[in-house]
């Protein structure tokens, strides 16, 4: 490895290590229980970004809990004028959880805990895409039993064509070697998330 090449990993490596959540991707819309998006390490910082449709407005996310276990969830949305005011809610659907009331059927044995922005949004700037965000909540849940549990994004209403959101889920960083040599491609995605252009 040339000396170049060895500085220009070590100057990539430092602004991943600035980059809190790791991106997740999905070959199909996690639009739904059967469909959720697997998260293998519910404790690792991970972020999934979601353009949202009136016919499939909910965004799904499944994983494996043990008694205990406490998960770390935040919902955001990119800073445009049209979302300034777009309050999507968030649910944790699992084992041992309360019956709750929500826009679409339970999965079975499942009870829930809705949470529904309150606060006013805080503005994030993410430095290494360039990006701003308001994050709408933030919540750390002990789940009550082992199984399996669901973490949905939804809005109170259906939402127009073109509304979007994000879920991180996770605290540790764990930014590796796929993700660096991906740095590129990862920015230039969440920068059109994000509805910045490349002069931008």
């Amino acid at each position: 490895m040339s000396k170049s090449w060895f500085l220009v990993c070590i100057a990539l490596l430092a602004a991943a290590s600035g980059w809190a959540h790791r991106p997740l991707f999905s070959a199909e819309r996690p639009s739904g229980p059967d469909r959720a998006l697997r998260i293998e390490e519910p404790e690792v910082s991970q972020v999934f970004y979601s353009r949202l449709e009136p016919e499939r407005p909910q965004t799904w996310f499944v994983f494996t809990g043990r008694p205990g276990q406490e998960v770390y969830l935040s919902l955001g949305v990119p800073v445009l004028e049209r979302l300034r005011s777009f309050r999507p809610r968030l649910a944790l659907l699992g084992p041992g959880l309360p019956n709750a009331e929500v826009p679409f059927q339970l999965p079975a044995g499942a009870g829930g805990t809705v949470f529904t922005p309150t606060a006013e949004p805080r503005f994030f700037h993410e430095p290494v895409t360039g990006t701003d965000s308001w994050i709408l909540l933030e919540t750390t849940v002990r789940l009550p039993a082992a199984g399996t549990y669901y973490v949905v994004a939804y809005p109170a209403e259906s939402p127009p064509a073109g509304d979007k959101l994000w879920v991180a889920i996770g605290t540790l960083e764990r930014f590796g070697a796929r993700e660096l040599f991906r740095l590129g491609k990862i920015r230039r995605f969440v920068r059109e998330f994000h509805e910045l252009t490349r002069r931008q």
